[in-house]
């Protein structure tokens, strides 16, 4: 298995977020040193357009960029989907496997203990997809959504019973995803993938970075978990 951290310069909402600085260094730093402390990976694969991203993390032990990634694959328009079909197999390829640990370079809050559940659920069975999620403060199914004659229940079976009997519900955070290469190349879609795994991180470990204020919150936790 290897790790692979897609790290483009461009990102528009919070500019140059993967190497924006969070407690003196650029962020995806701190998910290569929780990688690298991953005993069972081959390697950490960065794949970016840009020569600046590519000069911080080849200072790494066992950090490969390979070429740029083209900006076909690094504007706006490229999916997730996309980097496992057209991006990813060139790495598979440099490391003889195809096993993957997709992590987000924002992902700094991410301990090693939570990548290693992860990859021993996977070794439990490889055909699956293990993703981190955090848990719903209230649940979905108490939701309310517009009718015809005001508000309603968006589940009004479920919003009948005790809260208390209500399922425990879980959101992808977007942290990471384990999976093998050849399973995802067989969807549309990677939660199309069966059966799923996850590991549940606390809500102030399992931040997805999208705004300025996201980015602000997780710099105010790192310095609060570091101390």
């Amino acid at each position: 298995m290897f790790a692979y951290i897609p790290a483009r310069i461009g990102s528009k909402r919070v500019p140059k977020k993967n190497i924006r600085i969070v407690d003196d260094k650029p962020i995806i730093c701190h998910v290569i040193e929780s990688l690298q402390q991953v005993k069972c990976l081959e390697g950490i694969a960065v794949s970016t357009d840009s020569l600046e991203i590519q000069s911080i993390v080849e200072q790494y032990d066992k950090v490969n960029c390979l070429d740029l990634r083209p900006h076909s694959l690094s504007n706006d328009n490229a999916t997730f989907m996309d980097l496992i079909r057209y991006d990813i197999p060139r790495f598979s390829e440099f490391y003889k496997t195809n096993n993957v640990l997709f992590s987000l370079a924002t992902s700094a809050l991410v301990k090693p203990e939570h990548y290693v559940e992860a990859v021993t659920k996977f070794n439990q069975n490889t055909k699956s997809l293990v993703l981190s999620t955090t848990e719903y403060n209230m649940s979905p199914f108490l939701a309310l959504t517009h009718g015809s004659d005001g508000l309603a229940p968006l589940f009004p079976n479920e919003y009948l019973k005790p809260t208390k009997n209500l399922s425990p519900c879980f959101c992808d955070c977007g942290c990471f995803y384990i999976f093998n290469l050849l399973s995802t190349l067989k969807v549309n879609k990677l939660i199309d993938i069966n059966p799923i795994q996850h590991v549940v991180l606390p809500q102030d470990i399992g931040i997805d970075v999208d705004t300025e204020d996201d980015f602000e919150f997780l710099s105010r936790q790192f310095k609060l978990l570091k101390t």
